[in-house]
């Protein structure tokens, strides 16, 4: 079907029928499209009048949202048909609009904040929310431009939340848009009724990512079932993952890189024909000490959970997350420091000096009136919306993009993290040569020597390895992972 969609002159997408005011949705598109490009950040509903938009009560915003949540984007193949086909119409009912259009406007949405409003303020799933979805197909296009391929792991991660009827799908449906090498790792097969095949076409796509360079798909492990027909290593592609952000897709971390070897795709991480073990090359850095209780979550807007409880729920873990930190500094209570804000926002000082010229007091400042902002909010101060900063907004959009699904933790040298929801006490913590984050091993109970992978993590002073001290830094060794 690849060869179909990418050879055809047009390809038009049917949304459904008129239903849900998605005619206004239609129409509305070019002008939202032109007037959400003037927006130079993400803003809240608050300033939507000011940047000339409707206000947030404009059945505009519900008939984007409802447009965007049509099943058509949450389906498996038909992300193939719109990410290869050279022109793309969609049409909503008697209402017609080009993809680009769509696509720009989904990007946008998203990344000025405004997405929420489309949607009443409800935290969507992966799934359910097509803005993400149609940017997707939108990036994807855009890099199809330059290449005749994409990476497999950006596939299998946009693909990851997608129905449909075989697990296996979730691999074959992005065969056509990968590397040639990469389709002939995989072998097609729908084996009725055996489970084995499932599980052997999921190691075999983990493997083939791995040998290509790829090794973020480890990232895609943590936050899914895990089952003992597959390694520790390898995503139980039957299963929606959290909404765990992909750390490496940033690009902005070098945990096991250093300057000098950063433009190559060698990794340390090799796999065996002869067995479904992985052995990485590595040392180790820290031990986990600590834990809190329970992840940022931030739940729906429905059955009576609003804004002041949710802002109490976030006050209150953020409490026990600060302790932990002042507890681990050593720092008296009230304290707050600037590792903390490091780890909740899943940043470097480097990456901010260079995004925003921003100085430690100024992320301090700006971080700290986030979290006034919304005790405010939690105490139901009255006039807690506040004019926000462009700084404190990345601040809050980094927390609730990074801290979803996502454990804060201590170690054993002091050291404040960000990771997956399975870790615990006591999980060792190792950095894999030519990889871009921090991993989360613990042994396993049946081979001595042989360890179980449980996930990835942003470590506060372990995410550039030329910053690194030698100090940290454990004897190499490989670690056998099963």
């Amino acid at each position: 079907m690849g060869d179909v969609y990418r050879t055809a002159t047009k390809v038009v997408v049917w949304l459904g029928p008129a239903e849900n005011d998605s005619d206004l949705a239609m129409e509305s598109l070019s002008g939202l499209g032109a007037d959400l490009s003037t927006i130079p950040r993400p803003i809240s509903a608050h300033e939507l009048e000011e940047y000339g938009l409707p206000d947030e009560n404009s059945p505009v915003w519900h008939a984007v949202g409802h447009l965007f949540r049509r099943q058509w984007f949450g389906r498996l193949w038909t992300f193939q048909e719109a990410v290869l086909a050279a022109e793309l119409i969609v049409v909503s009912g008697q209402k017609m609009a080009d993809w680009k259009l769509i696509a720009k406007v989904a990007e946008r949405l998203w990344v000025r904040g405004l997405w929420s409003v489309c949607v009443g303020y409800q935290r969507l799933t992966k799934h359910e929310n097509g803005c993400i979805a149609a940017a997707n197909v939108g990036w994807a296009r855009n890099q199809l431009i330059d290449s005749k391929e994409l990476p497999a792991i950006d596939l299998l991660d946009m693909v990851s939340h997608k129905t449909c009827l075989d697990p296996r799908d979730r691999v074959y449906a992005i065969l056509g848009m990968t590397s040639f090498s990469f389709r002939n790792r995989i072998e097609i097969s729908y084996s009725d009724g055996i489970d084995q095949h499932i599980w052997r076409t999921f190691i075999e796509c983990a493997k083939a990512c791995i040998e290509e360079g790829q090794v973020r798909i480890l990232e895609l492990v943590a936050g899914r079932e895990r089952i003992s027909d597959l390694p520790s290593w390898c995503p139980d592609f039957r299963s929606n993952p959290a909404d765990l952000a992909l750390y490496s897709s940033h690009k902005i971390f070098s945990a096991g890189i250093t300057r000098e070897s950063s433009s190559s795709k060698t990794t340390s991480i090799k796999t065996s024909r002869e067995s479904d073990t992985l052995r990485a090359t590595g040392f180790r850095v820290d031990v986990v000490s600590e834990v809190v209780d329970g992840y940022f979550d931030w739940p729906n807007v429905q059955q009576g959970v609003q804004l002041r409880q949710r802002a109490q729920r976030f006050v209150e873990w953020e409490s026990r997350r600060a302790a932990l930190a002042q507890k681990t500094l050593s720092l008296p209570a009230n304290t707050i420091p600037l590792a903390h804000m490091f780890t909740l926002s899943s940043s470097t000082q480097r990456w901010w000096f260079e995004r925003h010229n921003a100085s430690d007091s100024d992320l301090l400042k700006a971080y700290l009136h986030v979290l006034q902002i919304i005790t405010n909010v939690a105490l139901d101060a009255g006039t807690y919306l506040g004019k926000r900063t462009e700084l404190g907004v990345e601040v809050w959009h980094r927390i609730c993009e990074f801290n979803q699904g996502r454990r804060y933790f201590s170690t054993e040298n002091g050291r404040l993290g960000l990771g997956p929801p399975e870790i615990q006490k006591g999980d060792t913590m190792c950095v894999f040569y030519g990889t871009e984050t921090v991993m989360l091993l613990r042994p396993t109970r049946n081979n001595p020597g042989d360890w179980y992978f449980v996930g990835d993590a942003f470590v506060h002073g372990l995410m550039e390895l030329d910053e690194t001290p030698q100090s940290a830094r454990g004897a190499d060794e490989i670690f056998t992972i099963t």
